[in-house]
């Protein structure tokens, strides 16, 4: 298990804000220009205006905006180091069912994935990561966590938590726009803090959100290091903000993310589905509520719900060895087996010719959260064919990690995301 370290996070001043939940934000990474400018104008200091600055000098923008917000008093730095368990109540989208995810909030000391302290799952792009470096860079804070999880069989670190969370209120109460609730408690006691820190030891924590901001943590602290001779661990830099939970937390929830395939130079679906029934047992039509239904009968085998906006058809593996033998030897078994490897390695690359250089530029491919909207989708904005997949699961994660490999984009949606605004980590 990577070091973890209580700290001292700069937030919103209670004694300004009575109304937390118009200050706080889903992630810069989901936030699109609609949301962003409803979030900016609900309140004039949410915090995506730090998180995603608009204007000419976007980055001195947020600068600027953060030392004001200190002058000023509207954001404040908690007086004692703390470890702080964060607590989220929400609806299931799907299913209406109450969930609630618990972790804590701590500071993570920063590793190469090659120490296997912290290990990643999914593939990163330079863009983003540039764009945060530069936020960092103006800034000098984590302006939003990073999302882990690790194993804790025995629950004990569970334990931990809920005593720390049943015995005093939470510091912050806050409802978000969508009806989550987010609370936060402060764990100040050394014994409490040291607990945690001992049930953690010995087993690596893996990254499910946030790769891109930890890739970006560990050039920013290569660049404050320049010149330095401090261990690894005296400087702000050093050390990243980090939401933990346990994998056995029953409000661990992943959701699956669909794909809408458009602007094809020809695209037969007819004939897509004969390429399938090589590898695949094919049922079609089938109605969208059916089909599925029986996508999510099928979720020990790779399988998928294909419409081009007239049929809709369910595709299954044939046998569980059908991913494996379809999918691009280069990757360790782990990776060869998701449905969604299957799905870009088979139907995209090989039948559409959709390249993996497009698949990341996304030249052809749209990503949707919602099962509704991808069954609507064809048609519409050049959208040819939506493809309905089952979520990947945690165990699979796991196992992607352990084995140094990475997932392909979009394959992991942790619902809900962590809320931006609650905590900030100061690096300077």
């Amino acid at each position: 298990m990577p070091t973890l370290s209580p700290f001292r996070p700069l937030r919103f001043n209670p004694e300004f804000f009575s109304n937390l939940g118009l200050l706080i934000s889903p992630p810069y990474d989901v936030i699109g220009p609609a949301l962003r400018e409803q979030l900016a104008e609900q309140a004039p200091f949410n915090i995506v205006r730090l998180i995603l600055p608009a204007g000419s000098q976007p980055y001195a923008e947020a600068s600027q905006l953060l030392a004001d917000w200190k002058q000023s008093g509207v954001v404040v730095q908690d007086p004692q180091e703390a470890i702080y368990p964060y607590r989220q109540t929400f609806t299931h989208p799907q299913t209406n069912q109450r969930i609630v995810r618990t972790g804590f909030m701590a500071t993570l000391r920063l590793a190469p994935f090659s120490a296997g302290e912290i290990l990643p799952h999914e593939r990163t792009l330079s863009g983003p990561k540039q764009d945060r470096l530069r936020l960092m860079l103006a800034t000098h804070a984590n302006l939003e966590p990073i999302f882990g999880i690790y194993a804790d069989p025995a629950g004990a670190t569970t334990a931990v938590l809920n005593a720390a969370t049943k015995q005093e209120l939470p510091t912050i109460d806050a409802m978000d726009s969508e009806g989550i609730r987010h609370e936060v408690w402060q764990m100040t006691e050394a014994e409490t803090i040291q607990q945690l820190k001992t049930h953690l030891q010995g087993n690596p924590a893996f990254i499910v959100d946030g790769h891109h901001r930890y890739e970006t943590a560990l050039r920013y602290q290569e660049l404050a290091r320049e010149g330095s001779n401090e261990p690894i661990g005296a400087l702000p830099c050093d050390w990243i903000m980090i939401f933990l939970a346990p994998m056995n937390d029953p409000g661990l929830l992943i959701l699956p993310t669909h794909r809408l395939v458009h602007s094809l130079p020809t695209f037969n679906f007819g004939q897509v589905l004969e390429q399938l029934r090589e590898d695949f047992l094919v049922t079609t039509p089938v109605a969208p509520a059916d089909g599925l239904a029986l996508l999510q009968q099928h979720e020990s085998r790779p399988s998928y719900l294909l419409s081009d906006g007239n049929v809709c058809a369910v595709v299954v593996a044939k046998d569980s060895e059908t991913a494996t033998r379809l999918t691009s030897p280069e990757n360790p078994a782990a990776v060869r087996s998701l449905d969604v490897s299957l799905l870009h390695d088979h139907l995209f690359e090989r039948l559409l010719g959709i390249t993996q250089q497009q698949q990341l530029e996304q030249t052809n491919l749209r990503y949707v959260k919602n099962a509704t909207e991808a069954l609507a989708a064809p048609g519409t904005n050049g959208v040819q064919l939506a493809v309905l997949m089952n979520p990947t699961r945690l165990e699979q994660v796991v196992e992607v990690a352990t084995s140094g490999g990475v997932m392909p984009q979009k394959s992991t949606f942790f619902y809900p995301k962590l809320a931006s605004g609650l905590l900030m980590n100061p690096l300077g």
